[in-house]
């Protein structure tokens, strides 16, 4: 019997280690909800499931399956929304008054960030890299999609015919056919924002870090409260292009799994998966 139960905690320490990032790694989260399959694979590529509570780590590449979103809160109150199909990398987190850095990789899919301590001691330390742009910030809310293949193009086509129901008009079949180009696209729900993209964007990128310092040869599109942006996947605009939309896409504005970010935690244990079609407000009463 003895021997049974020395087997059994053996074993319960090594699956709590195993479950664990390499010894290190420093904790600079945790995980507020989740629905559905959400991983974390450490640096010595280890995987784990993540659960509500669980802890988040530096080196942590964090992705959520299909019909799978989550909202993690960072050491300094910083909380990343991640939508469906979405990859990021959790970099540097460093809170100590004067040494201020915050890292965020979006490697694929959508992620809203609203920035914590960080970002309202010193704004230019919390920064936002992907392989086609990087985000600077200054005290501020905003959402990132990176858009490769026809995942992008499919949510808007949906989200527009969702808000003008079936028209059968040729100028509607002409917006639904509009081709939405691949890139980085960016919105900016307060404060303001800096996407740049430099020559060797996609060369440059690493996962678990970002840029520290500006680049030159280096298109900017800033975008204040309210506005959005883009850049393409290929090396900087035409000349004279500002890169600012003339309004937020719908992909993003009418994304559900985006207006997570702006419930308190209460909230956010009411909810359960979205079905086709439906809004937060039609899934919880508050």
């Amino acid at each position: 019997m003895v021997t049974i139960k020395k087997t059994f905690l053996l074993l319960l320490v090594t699956a709590f280690f195993l479950a664990r990032p390499a010894f290190g790694s420093t904790e600079n989260g945790s995980v507020l909800m989740v629905k559905g399959v959400v991983t974390a694979t450490s640096e010595t590529q280890l995987s784990r499931t993540l659960v509500k509570g669980a802890a988040v780590f530096s080196g942590d590449v964090i992705n959520t399956a299909p019909q799978s979103f989550t909202v993690i809160r960072m050491l300094d109150n910083t909380k990343l929304t991640m939508r469906p199909d979405t990859t990021i990398a959790i970099g540097e987190f460093n809170l100590d008054k004067g040494k201020e850095e915050a890292c965020v990789n979006l490697i694929k899919g959508g992620l809203r960030t609203v920035t914590g301590l960080i970002g309202q001691r010193k704004p230019d330390a919390f920064l936002l890299d992907t392989p086609v742009a990087s985000i600077g910030i200054r005290g501020t809310d905003f959402v990132t999609r990176i858009c490769e293949g026809e995942l992008c193009q499919l949510d808007q086509n949906k989200y527009i015919e969702q808000s003008l129901g079936a028209v059968d008009d040729p100028a509607f079949a002409e917006i639904l056919n509009e081709e939405l180009p691949e890139g980085a696209y960016a919105h900016c729900v307060t404060g303001s924002i800096v996407m740049s993209q430099c020559a060797g964007q996609a060369e440059g990128f690493q996962v678990g870090q970002c840029r520290q310092t500006q680049q030159a040869d280096c298109f900017e599109v800033n975008l204040n409260a309210g506005q959005a942006g883009y850049v393409g996947q290929t090396y900087l605009q035409t000349e004279g292009d500002s890169g600012v939309l003339p309004a937020v896409p719908k992909f993003i504005e009418s994304d559900p799994y985006l207006k997570l970010s702006d419930m308190d935690d209460g909230e956010l244990g009411l909810i359960e998966f979205f079905s086709e079609g439906e809004s937060i407000n039609q899934q919880c009463t508050f």
